[in-house]
Parts: structure tokens; sequence; C-alpha cells
């Protein structure tokens, strides 16, 4: 009996070591998903998006569906003896105004021609590949390398507030210098592919494209339901010589593979801007509520982090409100209020923020834009 009893302990013992030791890296699944993002093969065509970013929502012989996470993007095309040469892509979540242009390394003619579409963030190419060749997809707008001004929205915490999200949308299309609309995440309540499709339908009323990483919102459902629908929950990209970069803390701390990326993106961004995103605040300048890290001791490593690679603004959400205040002397906002439970008593409610920058590469200023 004593025998068994100590069996038992000890089985417990072993399953709190191992239970512990998986959540040590809570985010580890989703760093391995980021890596299988924008890869796809069908009809004797292999397509690599460069950096993974787009999702490949559909392949099949002679058809590819891309949803966008970056203003630009490189498809990287190896085809074989005999493959399906005449191809339909197209784009979602793609920047309006973006031209496509492909290259051959056998120097083979590529046919592209435009379909027409009815929605601004939907673009269509027929495209003849030439056989057993490689190939480079190059997808940009044709003022993406000039630094001049321009604006960007930051809109996250939408939630159980999709329903009416229209008149946010439709207030972001009233500024044509808004060029597209970054997010900390929380598009909606659980993470479901219903409501994840609801929200990318309800996009098609945004004329410009939504880039986002993830909140804690969309880790309730299977996490594969957000890389199919949108791609990575880490993103990098540039635009206008200005570097962004959207990285997963949805469980209030960021994977040890993650930060080996983010040190190597601010490196490349070190003498531009660098405009970083992510769910949760670090350090909650509140500090009377769960609205930041869960370790003060990997929030200060983070902040060092984006201190000494010159990072020049931070955009927090996961609270449902509007803050502005400085972390390690970096300007820091937090701005949740697409349209969950507002934050009580506070005077803000729903909103959005248009960051304006400057030519040149300056931020000029963030400014809050109240809806109700």
């Amino acid at each position: 009996m004593i025998n068994k009893i100590y069996k038992i302990i000890f089985f417990f013992f072993i399953l709190t070591i191992i239970i512990q030791v998986s959540c040590l890296r809570p985010a580890e699944e989703r760093a391995d998903l980021d890596r299988k993002v924008g890869k796809g093969n069908a009809g004797g065509v292999h397509f690599d998006v460069q950096n993974g970013l787009a999702a490949v929502r559909k392949i099949e012989a002679g058809e590819l569906e891309l949803w966008l996470q970056a203003p630009g993007i490189r498809i990287d095309v190896e085809t074989e003896l005999g493959c399906t040469s005449d191809w339909i892509l197209t784009l979602k979540n793609c920047m309006p105004d973006a031209e496509l242009n492909a290259v051959s390394d056998e120097g083979n003619e590529i046919i592209i021609d435009s379909i027409t579409s009815t929605i601004s963030t939907e673009l269509q190419w027929s495209i003849s590949l030439p056989q057993d060749d490689s190939i480079i997809i190059e997808i940009n707008s044709p003022d993406s390398d000039i630094e001049d001004e321009f604006k960007f929205a930051v809109l996250s915490d939408i939630q159980d507030g999709i329903d009416k999200v229209d008149d946010i949308y439709n207030l972001i299309n009233e500024y044509p210098m808004i060029r597209f609309v970054i997010s900390t995440g929380d598009l909606v309540t659980f993470g479901k592919k219903s409501e994840l499709r609801k929200f990318q339908r309800k996009l098609k009323i945004l004329n410009i494209p939504f880039f986002s990483t993830v909140g804690n919102h969309e880790l309730g459902s299977e996490p594969e339901n957000w890389f199919h629908y949108f791609g990575r929950a880490n993103v990098n990209f540039s635009f206008k010589g200005v570097h962004f970069s959207l990285i997963d803390s949805g469980n209030a701390t960021i994977d040890p593979d993650v930060y080996k990326w983010l040190k190597d993106w601010l490196g490349n961004a070190k003498d531009d801007i660098h405009i970083f995103a992510t769910h949760f605040s670090p350090i909650d300048p509140i500090g009377l509520r769960n609205g930041s890290f869960a370790s003060r001791k990997e929030a200060a490593k983070l902040l060092s982090l984006l201190a000494r690679g010159n990072v020049d603004v931070t955009f927090y959400g996961h609270v449902h409100s509007f803050y502005e205040f400085s972390n390690a002397g970096i300007p820091a906002y937090i701005s949740g209020g697409g349209g969950g439970v507002p934050e009580q008593f506070d005077g803000i409610g729903r909103h959005f923020l248009i960051t304006d920058v400057l030519s040149g590469n300056k931020i000029k200023s963030v400014s809050v834009m109240l809806i109700d």
C-alpha cells in the first residue's frame, strides 16, 4: 500500500515537472508555425514567399491565392518540366496601387496581364510561367522606396465590436495619406475560424490593407486558424525606409526564437526609423491591472533590447483605453479602442491612432481619433 502511494506521488511529481517545462515556452508552437507560412506546391510549381510575408490561402494547379502581411512581397518560384504554365495569382490585403514584376533566371519571357477587381485591396493577375526555370515575382507600390511623407493607422482590440467597426473603417478611408493599418491583435473574441472569416469579410470596407500580430483572444481556439487566415504571428517589413516589427506577445511573453529574430530586425533598422508593436505592454504604466508582461524581468529585458536597437516608437494594446507614456526613453502608446469593453470612466471610448511620418523618416505626431 505504501509503495503504491509513493508511486502515485512520484507520478504526480513527474507530471508537475512536465507541465512546468511545457509552460516555459507557451508561444513555441506559434514560432514554429511562423516558419511554415508562405510556402506551397501545385502543378509542378513551388512558391516560397520571402520571409513568410503572405499566407497561402489557396493553391491548386493554375491558381494561387495569398493573404499579404506587408505592403510589398517577393515570391521565389521554381518550375519543373511539364508544369502548369498558366496561373491566376490573387493577392488579398494588398496595397491598392501595387504593381507586379517578374524576372526569369533563364531570361525567358513571362506574360503578365492584370485582371480588374472591384475590391481595392484585392488584386489579380494572370501570369504565364516558363517551365524548368527560377522566377522572382515582386509586388510593391511604385513609391515604396521613396522616403517621403505618409501616414499609417493603429487599431487594436476590436473583439466583440466587430459588427460596428464599419464606422472606424469609413473614417480611416477619409484620410488618403493613410497607407495601411497596423494592429497589436485581439481582432476577434475566441479566434474561431468563423470569427476570422467574418473579420476578413468586414475588411472589404477598408480601402487599405490591415497588418496585425496576435493578441490573447486569438489564442482561444486552435492557433492554426490564425496562420491559415492571416499568416505569421511575428512580422517584419519596411515601407518608405521605415521598419515595422509586429511581435507575438499573446501569452504575455515572447518566445526565445522570436527574440533571435527581433535582434536581427533591430540590427537591420538601427540607422532608420523603427516601429515596434506587440499586444501586451512590457510594463503597465498604471500598474493596477493585469495589463503587462507576466515577468517584470522579461519586460526589462525587452525594453533594454528595444532601447539599444534605437526603436523610435512602441505601440501596445490589450488595455481598452488610450495611454501615452515612455518606456526606456522610447515614446509608447497603448491603444485598445477598437470595440472591446471600454475601460470605465476614462473618457476615451472607441478610437484609433494616426501616425504621421515626415519626409526624411521623422515621426511628426501620433494623434488619437475618437469615434464615440
